[in-house]
């Protein structure tokens, strides 16, 4: 992992501006108390590690509560705060806290969630020479903090944002590929989902890239960079993928790229409720490989057989 100085107010407003949508509904106010501080990081990484407890701040927060971001620097590092006023995290079950998959009983509930984004976050961050950790008091809420190095002057500058496609070419002699360049956009905002779909992708060197991770921006770039083909996340910060699907719909530029949604969610009601919002096709996760990459040949190239 190659670290680089980033600038965390940047990346704050960013992380900001993804949450902001999930928190308007729920009424929780966000405030941001941030410095010009630079960290050594890996900037998407960060990025990622950043929305993720953001994003928890606020589904876990109660409705019409607050989240509190400052920072601070000790001792040639920075510590990044993120505080709630939701209900707190009972004794008994810290343990699990950092546990993938373990959403700590609120499974029950309307929350939506995985229970991997603290396990990714802590795996991120750790493998940037960091490390994280929280205070939590039962009705009144959690705080959870990362720590990172201050910035190296030996370091390079930032690299350009990771929504940018990274440049492929077909070798000479490879005839199993098309010749005709696509580009597929992906809306994800799980970082090991979309590292996971990256790799998959590379099997196919005619197929470029883009990402971002929510629905807002995602509707953004698609309108600028006009995909062949958009997969989409059903579960994102703020607009999810079926409320997406409605907007791409509506705009005239949009309204005819084909999309597959991928989701987690794989009852009967979920795929027949996909295919009426006018999906494509309608993946399930854990991603199977081979349905992916059968998938994309088919749409992404634009002449795939009616279902």
């Amino acid at each position: 992992m190659a670290l680089t100085n980033v600038a965390v107010a940047e990346l704050l407003e960013e992380a900001v501006s993804i949450a902001q949508p999930s928190a308007t509904k729920r009424e929780v106010e966000i405030h941001v108390e941030t410095t010009e501080a630079v960290v050594a990081a890996d900037r998407r990484r960060l990025r990622q590690s950043l929305i993720n407890l953001l994003s928890n701040a606020v589904k876990y927060n109660r409705v019409g509560g607050k989240v509190r971001v400052t920072t601070e620097e000790r001792g040639g590092c920075l510590r990044i705060n993120v505080a709630d006023t939701g209900v707190g995290i009972a004794l008994e079950r810290r343990h699990e806290l950092f546990e993938p998959f373990n959403r700590l009983g609120v499974d029950s509930t309307e929350v939506e969630g995985t229970g991997i984004g603290l396990a990714i976050t802590k795996r991120l961050i750790e493998a940037m020479r960091g490390s994280i950790g929280y205070e939590s008091e039962i009705g009144v809420g959690s705080a959870f903090w990362i720590e990172l190095p201050l910035g190296d002057p030996t370091l390079n500058e930032e690299p350009e944002p990771i929504s940018k496609p990274a440049p492929r070419r077909i070798e000479e002699g490879d005839d199993d590929q098309p010749a005709i360049r696509r580009t597929v956009l992906y809306v994800e905002d799980n970082m090991a989902n979309y590292e996971l779909f990256e790799n998959i992708v590379k099997l196919r060197p005619h197929i470029d890239l883009l990402h971002t991770f929510n629905a807002e921006e995602g509707i953004k770039v698609a309108r600028e960079r006009l995909p062949d083909l958009i997969v989409m996340d059903i579960h994102l910060p703020g607009m999810n993928g079926y409320e997406a699907m409605t907007h791409l719909r509506r705009i005239s530029e949009t309204s005819s790229i084909p999309v597959i949604a991928l989701s987690a969610n794989a009852m009967p009601r979920d795929l027949s409720r996909g295919r009426e919002a006018g999906f494509k096709r309608y993946l399930t996760k854990p991603i199977d490989v081979s349905a992916l990459l059968k998938t994309l040949d088919e749409l992404a190239s634009g002449v795939a057989p009616p279902e």
